[in-house]
């Protein structure tokens, strides 16, 4: 059985600099005889290991005790990240306290929330969905909790073809949308990401669209409930709860 890399900090973004393949430790190196899947040999195709192992750098590595984490749980909060980072780089696992939200259902805009639990420095994200691939580079800190805000262009009708994968240095997070039969919209393209500390979230001007019949929800910039209702129910005297307006 193979064994998807764990939620070590959400399709596969390439770490920079991390875990050195041992070997060849005099002279010039020798391409790499051990097969895909196995101890210090090269990741399968679809970025797993053989049991027991898990792919840092497109290597396939043993982390110990510390790996933990059930086969192919990919996004669920299981161990390992603490070695992971110890690699070297910014490396990500899933946040805490928030996993997938959705703002208008899942698209336009998807938003991934992440924490860095490596180093600081340069890190490259990667979105695909619909066979469309957004590839885009951002500085992060260590230790800060991040949110990946992707919207997508729109287009017109229905795919059946929605598989969603969002991939960071350590951390590969797969969705499949829309609802059998009727399928996802299409997008007219890859998405436009980017990636924001959760301190910044904020969300003003208050919020439109309720009524004593209608309860509208208010999220602020980052896709999660926004207190006070974003300053205000808006036409004024609907009632604001909090996180809602209207009802």
């Amino acid at each position: 059985m193979k064994t998807k890399m764990p939620p070590v900090a959400v399709a596969v973004v390439f770490a920079a600099a991390v875990i050195s393949a041992c070997g060849g430790s005099s002279g010039g190196s020798t391409p790499s005889t051990t097969a895909q899947g196995t101890a210090d040999g090269p990741c399968s195709s679809d970025m797993t290991c053989n049991a027991g192992l898990v792919c840092v750098s497109n290597l396939c590595v043993d982390l110990g005790s510390g790996a933990g984490g059930s086969g192919g749980d990919v996004g669920t909060a299981g161990g390992g990240g603490s070695s992971a980072a110890s690699s070297g780089g910014p490396s990500f696992e899933l946040d805490n306290n928030y996993d997938f939200a959705h703002s208008g259902g899942l698209y336009p805009t998807h938003y991934t929330y992440v924490k860095n639990i490596g180093d600081s420095g340069t890190t490259t994200v990667e979105v695909t969905y619909q066979n469309q691939t957004e590839t885009n580079t951002f500085s992060v800190e260590t230790g800060v909790q991040y949110v990946l805000v992707s919207v997508f262009p729109m287009s017109s009708g229905t795919t059946f073809n929605c598989a969603l994968t969002v991939k960071f240095p350590g951390l590969v997070r797969n969705e499949t949308t829309g609802t059998p039969p009727a399928g996802c919209a299409k997008i007219g393209g890859p998405s436009a990401s980017e990636l924001v500390p959760r301190s910044s979230c904020t969300c003003s001007g208050g919020c439109s669209g309720g009524s004593s019949t209608n309860i509208v929800f208010c999220f602020d910039n980052c896709g999660l409930a926004a207190t006070n209702c974003c300053g205000g129910c808006i036409p004024a005297g609907v009632t604001c709860n909090a996180n809602s307006c209207g009802g």
